[in-house]
């Protein structure tokens, strides 16, 4: 394909990029969207639980929640999209500091876009209508690719190892998908994931990515400290695609700057056309391939 889109290697979508901090501890009822983006983080949080960065390029016609607060991983990540628009629920003011030094554009404190659904209640219940976020946000730029190279086929894939399971703990939070012959399904439970909206939530790539985190001198309302994972710097990655596992590395030399993942060989990885999910996995983090 000429001019592939720089998130997915499919049709080139001219929208801007939406990030969205989505919750991924509450499960009574089902999350938003998340099945409709584009990129979708796993990061590490607080007491060792997780919450997700989902990333909407080609689809911006959504209801998403349940919507969360920002964390300081965000401020270091999201530069790597151009200048992005960030849907989040507020934060403590480190994260907010981080933020606010960055190219990410705050949506927060918008009048339009968020309201409160009848699904849920308390922290739980703050969704987005992302269109309505767009048209009341100015100063997004195209996106730009953070570093994926997309190939539909590649003789590399054939001679990776089988990875039809793969299950990542980071602590508190356990991420797992199961190869379905097409995608990888993301698992909770044993079952497979659906939005609340009824459409499952499926990745073409999955990318386990070892960063280093640390404290980044924020506390929840407990006393448990909040992590920054670095994703600058560099460190190992395995690229899941098709069934199989292909080892590499990766790099990124600034805020501003996108990612390189690349194998052994020095060659960029292939990454299958479509949606991909990054599993930020820290030093504390194991991952389990069968």
């Amino acid at each position: 394909m000429t001019n592939p889109d720089p998130l997915t290697g499919q049709q080139l979508s001219g929208n801007p990029v939406v990030a969205v901090k989505i919750d991924n501890t509450y499960f009574d009822v089902a999350q938003f969207g998340v099945s409709k983006a584009d990129v979708v983080f796993v990061e590490q949080v607080e007491g060792g639980l997780t919450r997700l960065i989902a990333v909407f390029h080609t689809n911006l016609d959504q209801e998403v929640g349940p919507v969360r607060s920002v964390r300081t991983t965000d401020a270091e990540l999201l530069p790597a999209f151009g200048t992005p628009a960030l849907v989040f629920s507020g934060g403590a003011q480190g994260p907010l500091d981080a933020l606010a030094s960055t190219s990410v554009v705050n949506t927060s404190d918008l009048q339009t876009g968020y309201f409160r659904s009848d699904v849920a209640s308390g922290s739980y219940n703050l969704h987005a209508n992302l269109a309505e976020v767009v048209a009341s946000t100015s100063g997004l730029t195209p996106a730009r690719s953070i570093g994926f190279t997309f190939a539909a086929t590649d003789a590399r894939v054939a001679k990776g190892s089988a990875a039809t399971e793969i299950a990542v703990t980071m602590q508190a939070g356990l991420t797992t998908f199961s190869w379905n012959g097409s995608a990888y399904a993301r698992m909770r439970n044993g079952e497979a994931m659906a939005d609340y909206q009824g459409d499952p939530q499926l990745a073409d790539n999955v990318l386990v990515q070892s960063v280093v985190d640390e404290p980044d001198g924020t506390y929840d309302t407990v006393g448990s400290p909040s992590y920054i994972s670095h994703t600058v710097g560099s460190g190992a990655v395995t690229l899941y695609r098709d069934g199989k596992a292909l080892e590499g590395t990766w790099s990124r030399d600034s805020v501003d700057g996108t990612f390189s993942y690349l194998d052994a060989a020095g060659k960029p990885l292939p990454f299958k056309p479509g949606r991909t999910w990054v599993i930020l996995a820290p030093q504390s983090a194991y991952t389990e391939v069968s």
